[in-house]
């Protein structure tokens, strides 16, 4: 990445300076992802092969909605 697309990028994307602005600078930048796709993995083969727990896109989508609503924000 040249510094030119650095600075277009931080332009665009601010630095996150806490964590309700970190989530939604991830669902930002993964915003073309499913809902069903897996973003953070707590547990891989603990429940069965194959079987991974974690948060979903879709979680983390969840979240910032409850987020809005209850901090009153209808944006």
């Amino acid at each position: 990445m040249s510094d030119r697309e650095r600075h277009e990028f931080i332009e665009q994307h601010p630095r996150p300076t806490n964590p309700v602005e970190a989530l939604a600078h991830t669902l930002q930048l993964f915003e073309e992802l499913d809902d069903d796709r897996l973003l953070v993995q707590a547990t891989s083969g603990m429940y069965g092969k194959g079987e991974r727990t974690g948060l979903t896109m879709g979680d983390l989508r969840e979240i910032a909605g409850m987020l809005k609503r209850w901090a009153g924000d209808d944006a």
